[in-house]
């Protein structure tokens, strides 16, 4: 039987995979501001459809945050 989580999993998976990153940056005080947030977390965009993932500090939204990663950065902080 496959839970919440395992749904959720695979709808994520399948947004990600075999996409390809169009641009990586870190959002402007506008952007942030619009949003918000005193902090400027970096953007990933990917796929025809200028489809994003920005990090935020949780899931209500509040602020932006960093993104972890296993490659070079380490950690990728919001300015």
């Amino acid at each position: 039987m496959k839970t919440k989580q395992s749904i959720r999993e695979n709808k994520i998976r399948g947004k990600l995979m075999g996409k390809t990153i169009t641009n990586a940056r870190w959002l402007t005080q506008e952007e942030s501001e619009g949003l918000g947030w005193h902090k400027r977390p970096f953007m990933i965009s990917f796929g025809d459809e200028n489809e994003y993932i920005i990090a935020m500090c949780d899931d209500e939204g509040n602020d932006g945050g960093s993104l972890l990663t296993n490659w070079g950065e380490g950690v990728i902080w919001a300015k």
